[in-house]
């Protein structure tokens, strides 16, 4: 806000957005004079609430009501947020908690991780992995019957990916030679690389996929890790029971989980949160303000993570209606996002 501005006005401002985020109804000059710490007259505050329309920061939804902020107006307080907003001891006590329970898989943290992020921000919360940067670990083919096969992957995360191979004649001794002769070639490679890897061992007949059904195995786990390649792992969680029993605020889960059903939805988010691999602060998203959500109604609030070698790989943040509580949201996300450096460390 322009500091040239009465320090009246810019309280007045900061009330009036604070008294909206916390019931969403238009407040008017009475409720901001019980709220001001100085004695001021209805009549100054109806003249300052004038000047802050005329700068395009607030608007009157009808001739007799109070003031709203408009999404400008609320986009500024945002940024006043950003530059100071710190996390309660209490939220902080709550998300370590939740990240540091011991005996837990990486996937099983980032479920506690993700469940408490929601819980204290009463949003639904996101997290983007790209799969292409996960790392192998493990590997491990096991016969089934009917000629299918399960492969199970496992990354340095403790991420478990399975998945089925159809329509090969192979042993499970075979499977077992396969399966040792692909950790030794893959442990400690990307997924970008194990594609290529196992196309240029198919091509090899020096390899020791000598046999039609190591062929087979190969070229579906090469067909696999090329789709996983071009995703990025993007996990939803949406905590209800923390939700407010909020009319506006139900309606605006429901949007929130048809946003999250749509397959074109969801390849905006991610590249949304691809986009945050420049950014290194908490980035907030507010309504129809921004290209990705045609609602006015809601609101990203995001933070990239890095690995130990400072590469951003992963985005995590809340997804949830605009007059959420972003004192309290913002520092949240940018703790979780720190939790998460240490997680992969």
């Amino acid at each position: 806000m322009d500091e040239n501005l009465p320090e009246r006005i810019r309280n007045i401002f900061n009330i009036l957005v604070e008294q909206y985020l916390v019931n969403g109804q238009p407040v008017g000059s009475k409720t901001l004079s019980l709220q001001l710490a100085e004695n001021v007259s209805s009549a100054t505050i109806r003249n300052n609430l004038s000047t802050l329309e005329r700068m395009g920061l607030l608007y009157a939804p009808h001739t007799s009501a109070g003031r709203l902020p408009t999404p400008q107006g609320l986009k500024l307080f945002v940024e006043g947020i950003l530059q100071t907003g710190k996390i309660n001891s209490h939220d902080q006590e709550k998300l370590e908690e939740a990240c540091t329970i011991h005996g837990l898989s990486f996937q099983q943290s980032i479920n506690q991780a993700m469940k408490s992020l929601s819980g204290l921000a009463q949003c639904a919360s996101l997290i983007s992995l790209p799969s292409n940067e996960q790392i192998m670990k493990y590997i491990e083919l096991l016969k089934l019957d009917n000629g299918k096969i399960l492969a199970i992957m496992v990354n340095q995360q403790g991420v478990v990916e399975n998945f089925i191979l159809e329509n090969i004649d192979i042993q499970q001794y075979q499977l077992t030679e396969l399966s040792n002769y692909l950790n030794a070639k893959m442990m400690g490679k990307k997924f970008s690389e194990i594609a290529q890897t196992l196309s240029r061992d198919m091509a090899d007949n020096q390899s020791q996929l000598h046999n039609m059904g190591d062929i087979l195995v190969a070229k579906g786990l090469a067909e696999w890790v090329n789709k996983q390649e071009k995703q990025n792992l993007l996990i939803f969680h949406n905590h209800n029971a923390y939700i407010a029993d909020d009319d506006s605020v139900h309606e605006t889960l429901n949007t929130i989980k048809k946003l999250f059903a749509a397959i074109d939805q969801q390849e905006k988010l991610i590249k949304l949160c691809n986009e945050l691999n420049s950014a290194e602060n908490v980035q907030v998203y507010i309504g129809a303000h921004n290209d990705y959500f045609q609602h006015a109604g809601l609101s990203a609030v995001l933070k990239s993570f890095q690995q130990n070698d400072n590469q951003i790989i992963g985005t995590i943040g809340v997804i949830g209606p605009s007059r959420m509580n972003y004192a309290r949201v913002i520092p949240v996300v940018d703790f979780t996002a720190k939790l998460m450096e240490r997680m992969m460390k």
